[in-house]
């Protein structure tokens, strides 16, 4: 993390605090076993732990400065409402700091392995931040954009949600110059009501972005085909099952756990080989096609990567068995790896 002045943090967060405002903030930690010397200490609130509890601690052990919706004792405390919004705040004044196009991706499924395939193409090109795993809320995605440095080009964000508004709020934190929304299915349909729900949750990825930001989705899922429509943006289409998309796959041919298929985009073709099959790696691939054209990548560079793609990643499948929710791990093997920052 670079450094952010006390002065700009407090500002932010629309509070005060009797301390030095050019001290400069180079980390901030929400977790005392993790907590060097000089950060600021942000208390989260949680189901089964309360921050607010170790902000005394933190102090002792290093913290210049605690961030917190009460005062704590005597230790030094920016009060805020809400400590969890406050993270995203900080991160969006980090983000300000970084002129770089930042990649969000959301969908029901895939959106980890998409990440990580867009991430992959990138890196061909650009130095890539991208969400390690899948820490993908509120919390795990302002962290990561706090890890942005200015040897980053670019940033790739997955979000993900159960509720209304938690992808609006990463997204305005965020701020994306392109967004990917890989297909709309049932995950936490209890929550939103319906898929025309889930829909209108996925959709909130674009509350932080401009209104010329382009939209990368699926033309071969039913509620998103129609956005191209529906949108007043540059909304860009992929599809595995047939050719009315921006970017569609022909020749697709799956054998011995390989994937091989034609990216046909304009009067160009390319062929991809993925070490995995089924159609939805088809798909993720096509999303980080695109991903690179917006991008400023030429077709020969995404070629070398599409061409020699290695990848290790939790494709993770929600599925329904004998009223269980079950998940299954699949792990799609590596050949060259991919550079990772």
């Amino acid at each position: 993390m670079e450094s952010l002045s006390l002065k700009e943090i407090a500002e932010c967060l629309h509070t005060k605090i009797n301390l030095d405002d050019n001290i400069q903030i180079t980390e901030i930690s929400t977790d005392t076993r993790n907590l060097p010397t000089g950060c600021l200490f942000l208390a989260l609130r949680g189901k089964n732990f309360d921050g607010h509890d170790f902000v005394e601690q933190a102090i002792s052990n290093g913290a210049v400065v605690a961030v917190t919706d009460s005062q704590i004792g005597n230790a030094p405390c920016l009060i805020v409402k809400d400590t969890g919004k406050a993270l995203l705040d900080i991160a969006n004044l980090y983000r300000s700091k970084f002129n770089i196009p930042v990649v969000a991706v959301t969908g029901s499924v895939g959106k980890t392995t998409t990440k990580e395939l867009i991430a992959c193409v990138l890196s061909e090109k650009f130095n890539t931040l991208k969400t390690e795993a899948n820490l993908n809320n509120e919390i795990g995605m302002p962290k990561t954009l706090l890890k942005l440095n200015k040897t980053h080009d670019i940033a790739v964000l997955e979000m993900g949600m159960n509720h209304f508004e938690e992808i609006a709020h990463m997204s305005r934190s965020a701020e994306p110059t392109i967004a990917v929304i890989t297909n709309i299915g049932f995950s936490h349909v209890e929550n939103l009501g319906s898929q025309e729900g889930i829909k209108k949750a996925k959709l909130e990825i674009l509350e932080g972005m401009q209104a010329n930001a382009p939209l990368i989705t699926s033309a071969d899922d039913k509620l998103l085909a129609s956005l191209k429509q529906e949108l007043n943006r540059p909304v860009y289409t992929f599809s595995a099952q047939g050719n009315s998309a921006d970017v569609f796959a022909e020749d697709i041919k799956e054998e011995n756990g390989v994937t091989t298929f034609t990216i046909c985009h304009g009067d160009k073709k390319l062929l991809a080989v993925l070490p995995a099959v089924g159609e939805h790696n088809v798909k993720n691939a096509l999303s980080a096609y695109l991903v690179g054209i917006l991008t400023g990548m030429q077709e020969h560079e995404i070629y070398a990567v599409l061409q020699n793609i290695s990848l290790l990643v939790c494709d993770r499948i929600l599925w329904k068995k004998t009223g269980r929710l079950l998940l299954q791990i699949v792990i799609m093997q590596v050949r060259i790896p991919c550079r990772q920052v």
